[in-house]
């Protein structure tokens, strides 16, 4: 899909004036990303061009209602988003300090108990019950392990390579521990913990911006220039800049449909960071 804006002038003016537009077609905005230094940004939209199949996720994948383990290989990417890089982020590091401290919550022992009771644990049982492994994937993670979450992010951040990898997304927690019964007490011996990224990487909603992009500047418009681009469209207009909505990803599906290559959403996971613990113990 080719993206351009053209402005005529008044019937009046009887000097034309000639104006050579350089389109930006939708693929080459992962080319201006890499020259920002975006380059998880452009790996992540790249990843959704090479899809073979044009494909729309569902409400129930992006929710998290389907298991991670059910989802076919091109329904996910668990090898682009490195947890250590987002974690680099003051926002992100900020929310991991406060999901490490704050796990332990009525919400967070429930789903600890519902996961145990899965590996066969039940109240009283005088054999220990273990749950979670290190070399578990961030999906594995998900069905087996994980007790607590936290959403990251929002429309209002910067504009940045964060922003344009993952606008917001879903930090998780994940435990590796074993359940078991002392003097007639049930507890939860903790041993590692696990933080990693969940998100979707999908276009759901039409008219929701994704910037305003040019290819002759390999530039993506800030807050303050996307304030100063909505006053006098015309002057950015004719420096290459054009507005990008998520419906012209639908568009380039519906152009692409007969092509090898189609676009498609899918579930983004990060790889998983281990923390060691002292073995401190949970009641259950």
């Amino acid at each position: 899909m080719t993206l351009a804006t053209a402005t005529t002038t008044p019937r009046s003016d009887t000097n034309p004036i000639r104006v050579i537009v350089d389109p930006l077609h939708l693929d080459e905005i992962p080319d201006i990303m890499d020259a920002m230094n975006w380059h998880t940004a452009a790996k992540l939209m790249r990843h959704w061009f090479n899809q073979e199949e044009a494909y729309v996720m569902t409400a129930d994948i992006r929710s998290g209602k389907v298991s991670s383990l059910s989802l076919p290989p091109n329904r996910y990417n668990d090898d682009i988003v490195k947890i250590d890089w987002l974690l680099s982020h003051p926002m992100w590091h900020a929310a991991a300090i406060n999901i490490h401290n704050s796990w332990v919550s009525p919400k967070g022992i429930d789903r600890l108990k519902i996961l145990l009771k899965k590996e066969g644990w039940i109240r009283g049982k005088t054999t220990p019950t273990v749950l979670g492994s290190i070399i578990h994937s961030a999906r594995e993670c998900d069905t087996y392990s994980q007790v607590n979450k936290v959403d990251v992010g929002n429309k209002l951040n910067r504009v940045d390579g964060l922003y344009g990898a993952i606008g917001n997304g879903t930090l998780k927690i994940a435990v590796v521990g074993t359940a078991f019964n002392r003097h007639g007490r049930d507890f939860f011996r903790v041993e590692k913990t696990g933080l990693y990224l969940r998100d979707s990487y999908d276009f759901e909603g039409d008219n929701e911006p994704l910037g305003i992009w040019s290819k002759k500047r390999n530039k993506c418009l800030g807050k303050l220039d996307t304030v100063a681009y909505l006053s006098s469209p015309l002057y950015f207009a004719l420096q290459g800049y054009v507005p990008v909505f998520n419906r012209d990803f639908r568009c380039w599906q519906e152009v692409h449909k007969n092509d090898k290559k189609k676009g498609g959403d899918f579930i983004v996971y990060s790889d998983v960071q281990w923390r060691n613990e002292s073995g401190w113990e949970i009641p259950l």
